[in-house]
């Protein structure tokens, strides 16, 4: 609650990671597959480890031409013209950017991470759009990994797009 009352305050922070497979940014559940409320308030319950979990609600504002939306097949289709020019142009990058021996399933995420940036960048996006996996507390406890859509997610890279945000609790 404090986390989220210090987001409604001051506004969201972007903490760039590694692993931030849709780029650096806000991220959202949004209408989609399932309810983006109950989905936000399971990976708040998972994320507060047994604190009690709410969550931020945002109304985000952005010229259409600063969005790439996954779910189309003209997002899709921009989205991959875009990654096969940063795989040719950063060919030699790619080769060294960890230890290609060892597989492990963080690397899908390392590596859509280190291209949807570059993607992003270059074609000027500010939000994108996707439909992902995202494992739930059952598929956590029974280790399941998918590559089947169940969630809608939204990440925003620049904060000043969100323009209001308030907290719901359970």
């Amino acid at each position: 609650m404090d986390k989220a009352s210090c987001i409604v305050e001051s506004g969201f922070e972007v903490n760039p990671s590694e692993e931030d497979w849709l780029g650096n940014g806000v991220y959202f559940f949004v209408d989609g597959f399932a309810c983006p409320k109950v989905n936000a308030m399971e990976w708040a319950s998972f994320k507060s480890h047994g604190l009690q979990p709410c969550v931020v609600v945002s109304e985000v504002s952005v010229p259409l031409e600063k969005v790439l939306d996954l779910r189309s097949e003209k997002g899709l289709h921009a989205y991959n013209q875009e990654k096969s020019h940063f795989i040719t142009s950063h060919y030699r990058s790619l080769q060294t950017r960890r230890d290609l021996v060892k597989k492990k399933r963080r690397d899908i995420r390392l590596d859509d991470a280190v291209i949807t940036k570059g993607v992003l960048l270059s074609l000027g996006v500010s939000v994108l759009f996707h439909n992902l996996y995202i494992k739930r507390k059952v598929h956590r406890d029974l280790e399941l990994e998918s590559s089947y859509p169940n969630s809608t997610v939204c990440c925003v890279a620049d904060p000043a797009y969100i323009l209001r945000s308030w907290i719901e609790l359970n």
